[in-house]
């Protein structure tokens, strides 16, 4: 009802930025041709700088329509939604850093999931410890509230928990990250299911013209609902991240070297699912239980 329609297509918006001492207040309020107004506020108070406290506002009616928005959103796009982000960015001791945050959202209209009105939740808790300058441990845990209809199709939610651990670490040339993941995931009318990864990173630079990546994950999940995501090395003007699941493994070597204004840059990947002899569906499927993707990127500067 409120996708795209017609021959014609405006979109105008007004920002404003206001800064007072520790205060700072700024937002940006849009409106498309077919009437709909999207509007987003933020406030940051910074009562030191150890501490600093942030609020987010956002309201995107069901009508506003817009091909390229880039905003804040607990939905699949910047629209039928209303909601309000608070949180807190503190550092607890020198080598101890907190992020927390907690965000509201209430959709109007129906969404891909729920045929009336709706709300979402999402919470989030991180914690950083710095043992040296070659050295840090990162705590992360995560709680999303969405709706989806049960099979009586009244309102209902799936709700999904997802912890992290991380370390990362130098060791001569070399800087590497070694990270857990596990999820875990209620449906309406499902059974409980689950999924983890262990994965690791490694960078080095072999002399300033040259970087080299590695990275290589093992993931289990039950589907595709707990699917979770491994933030590899990337190339510029391409996607840094894998999506995983079901049972496999993710592996990526990456390299670019620079010479004069000229900058070579190659990545190879390669995806293997140890329970699945066919990948996608229609007509992104494909018929093996290997995916790899070659990237070969030439740049200069003038």
């Amino acid at each position: 009802k409120y996708y795209f329609q017609g021959k014609d297509f405006g979109n105008y918006s007004i920002y404003y930025n206001y800064r007072h001492n520790q205060l700072k207040l700024w937002g940006e309020t849009a409106t498309s041709l077919q009437g709909g107004i999207a509007t987003q506020h933020r406030l940051l108070y910074s009562t030191s700088y150890k501490m600093k406290i942030v609020a987010l506002h956002r309201f995107y009616s069901t009508h506003y329509l817009s091909t390229s928005t880039q905003s804040y959103k607990s939905g699949s796009r910047v629209q039928n939604e209303h909601g309000l982000l608070l949180g807190l960015n503190t550092y607890l001791r020198p080598e101890l850093h907190l992020y927390i945050y907690g965000d509201y959202a209430h959709y109007p209209f129906t969404t891909y999931s729920s045929r009336q009105a709706s709300n979402a939740f999402t919470t989030s808790m991180q914690l950083e410890y710095t043992c040296s300058n070659n050295c840090s441990i990162l705590l992360r845990y995560k709680f999303r509230q969405r709706p989806q209809d049960n099979k009586q199709h009244t309102s209902d939610h799936k709700q999904q928990h997802s912890v992290k651990a991380q370390a990362r670490y130098v060791i001569g040339i070399f800087t590497m990250t070694t990270a857990a993941d596990l999820t875990l995931l209620s449906q309406p009318d499902k059974d409980n299911s689950s999924g983890w990864m262990l994965s690791h990173k490694a960078t080095c630079k072999p002399s300033k013209t040259m970087r080299l990546n590695i990275a290589a994950a093992w993931f289990h999940t039950d589907s595709y609902s707990e699917a979770l995501r491994f933030y590899e090395p990337s190339l510029i003007y391409s996607t840094g991240s894998a999506t995983c699941y079901y049972h496999g493994v993710r592996s990526s070597l990456s390299a670019v070297k620079k010479t004069g204004p000229l900058e070579l840059a190659l990545k190879y990947c390669v995806t293997h699912y140890t329970n699945r002899s066919s990948v996608g569906t229609d007509l992104r499927a494909y018929n093996g239980s290997t995916l790899q993707d070659i990237v070969v990127q030439g740049s200069v500067k003038f």
